[in-house]
């Protein structure tokens, strides 16, 4: 549905910034819109209502219509929005009025007085004389060519909806800076020793204590931790006969065996290859907290605990506290780059604020099942030029400079890796779900880095429903079957493509949520289990402080089932980043700013995690 929400939080995050609105500091929510799908999608759909009516042909916003045979039609057809029966939903019937906009002595509106009329309807009269200039040409050329006063005025609308007049209300002013839009190091190059990253992020808040479970040999604690797990968790429990068994390394946790989601088929396998390690009790900390320390508020609380915006935020930053960050892979893409390793990010899953940059490049956004979306050359033909001398330059306005700048970077790129990926297909067939078309996007690209050029990229995924408050179970099983399934066939990819070693995948989730039932579901928490695989991961493990205490009795709980995380996400974050190639610790220290406040004895995991 159009107008559904993606989540209770309406469809904007408040502190979303745009890169061209770096230096101003300013936020501008509703700027999420502007990926490069969502612009070359939007330039088409306008550019085919205006020229051919209401249809579903060359990227029109019809669902129902003409036939793809059909659409190719419409070209040979000199006005195919009069023309009877024409099987469109509807259509733009403004035509010049010769009473009030002045023609020659033919009879024609010449291209001044159209775009002057045009202008006035369409911006208000604020479109700025060169593009004026640039309109009344279009419009004269296609006068001469065709003698067509009609289409003519359709294409002069078409371009007028391209400009940054068009898409604001302010003043837009002309600054003489040009700025041609370019992208860092772009282009065919060996590349060496790559690596990439795959954030795998779970919106909603994932129950992850259903993902790794307490079974057997518990002789550490002295207690039977499954009998204790299932009596608090009672109806939002698994059955003990269900579970996947896993062994950890003796002693290192409260048992030695553990029990996995019974979904989880391909992780157990990956796990028992030693290409996965599970990391528990993590999750968002200013700094090391027991439950006594919370309740006696002399530590520090990441604000709007329990929050899906606030604390998503906080994992897709790492600085909680922060009122405007940038994203913690950003920051990572901002040093790899400053230090000249050739760093690529994309998201598979709209604007991502985990991939926000402050000096880089911003990401590329590619739809998980479309890919990269291009202009259709039938709706341009010869204005090229036209179109790109429309979308570029510096304007006043920081609203018209945000279109401008977002619109002329989807061009450039859109092109370039719509030519990279073409024809470019992956070796194993990927699931058609949410996780397994976005995951064949990654392998895609991953397949072109020889082309793209790019020594190191990072990948956005998300799979959202993960909030629980009912129908636990089932939905828990339905969205660990998705993931599990694409997951077993993106590491049979890598291994085809013989990545699986240059590969991280983690998976990360907002908050966990509560050990306790509310009766059909379970509710907001804090820490959780994730996983962490690749090739290059330590394996066959369980790391951190798995909990020993489900009762509200623990040293962790918060009460009603709610457990302090016992490692930070920086026991994660901090050792992917050096794995991915940062040295120098003033480096990693501006990739995690919150990185200081702890150490191997408050939750990190040294260089237990990831072989460097």
């Amino acid at each position: 549905m159009v107008h559904r929400s993606p989540s209770v939080f309406n469809f904007y995050e408040p502190t979303f910034t745009p890169a061209s609105m770096n230096k101003q500091m300013l936020a501008s929510p509703e700027s999420m819109l502007l990926t490069a799908p969502n612009i070359i999608n939007w330039m088409n759909g306008v550019m085919s209502l205006i020229k051919y009516g209401l249809t579903r042909c060359y990227g029109g916003f019809s669902t129902g219509g003409m036939e793809d045979d059909q659409c190719s039609l419409l070209e040979t057809k000199a006005k195919p929005w009069f023309e009877e029966g024409s099987d469109f939903d509807g259509r733009l019937s403004y035509t010049f009025d010769p009473s009030v906009v002045d023609h020659d002595l033919s009879g024609l509106v010449r291209g001044k007085e159209a775009v002057e009329e045009l202008a006035l309807l369409l911006t208000g009269g604020r479109l700025s004389d060169k593009n004026r200039e640039i309109i009344e040409a279009e419009y004269e050329k296609e006068l001469k060519l065709e003698g067509d006063q009609e289409y003519a005025m359709r294409i002069a609308q078409s371009l007028i909806a391209l400009t940054p007049e068009f898409h604001s209300t302010n003043l837009v002013i002309e600054e003489e800076e040009i700025v041609e839009e370019t992208y860092e190091d772009e282009g065919e190059e060996t590349v060496e020793d790559y690596k990439a990253i795959v954030y795998l992020f779970f919106f909603g808040a994932a129950d992850s204590y259903n993902f790794l479970v307490p079974h057997s040999e518990c002789d550490k604690v002295g207690k039977d931790l499954f009998a204790e797990y299932s009596e608090v968790r009672s109806n939002a429990g698994l059955q003990i006969d269900d579970l996947l068994q896993i062994r950890s390394e003796g002693g290192t946790q409260p048992c030695d065996v553990f029990g996995l989601h019974p979904s989880f088929t391909e992780v157990q396998k990956m796990y028992n290859d030693g290409d996965v390690a599970w990391v528990s009790s993590v999750g968002v900390l200013s700094e090391p907290m027991t439950a006594d320390e919370f309740h006696a508020k002399n530590k520090k609380v990441p604000p709007s605990l329990f929050a899906h915006n606030s604390q998503a935020e906080a994992v897709h930053t790492s600085e909680p506290h922060a009122a405007a960050s940038k994203g913690w892979l950003g920051r990572l893409k901002d040093v790899m780059t400053r230090n000249g390793v050739r760093t690529g990010a994309y998201s598979i899953a709209d604007s991502a604020k985990v991939l926000e940059t402050e000096t880089s490049d911003e990401a590329d956004v590619l739809h998980r099942i479309e890919g990269v979306a291009v202009l259709e050359k039938s709706m341009v033909g010869e204005r090229m030029e036209a179109v790109e001398n429309l979308t570029k330059g510096k304007v006043s306005s920081v609203y018209g400079q945000s279109w401008l700048s977002s619109t002329s970077n989807a061009l450039v790129r859109t092109e370039f890796l719509h030519a990279a990926l073409g024809g470019v297909e992956t070796e194993s067939q990927f699931p058609d779900t949410i996780v397994g078309t976005q995951l064949e996007q990654v392998a895609r690209l991953m397949k072109v880095k020889e082309t793209v050029g790019k020594n190191r990229d990072i990948f956005y995924v998300n799979r959202g429903g993960w909030d629980h408050h009912s129908e636990l179970l089932p939905s828990l099983k339905t969205n660990i079957d998705e993931v599990d399934e694409a997951l077993g066939v993106f590491k049979k990819e890598m291994i085809s493509q013989g990545l699986w070693n240059n590969i991280t995948i983690v998976t990360a989730s907002e908050f966990g949520r509560t050990l306790t039932s509310n009766g059909i579901g379970t509710d907001h928490a804090w820490a959780g289990n994730h996983a962490v695989m690749g090739g290059s991961v330590k394996g066959g493990r369980i790391l951190g402080s798995f909990i020993d205490d489900y009762t509200d009795q623990g040293p962790q709980s918060v009460g009603r089932g709610r457990l302090i995380p016992t490692s930070p996400w920086e026991a994660i974050w901090a050792p992917l980043c050096k794995w991915f190639g940062v040295s120098e610790e003033g480096d990693l220290s501006e990739i995690l700013p919150n990185l200081e406040n702890f150490n191997d004895a408050t939750g990190l995991l040294g260089d237990s995690l990831l072989e460097e």
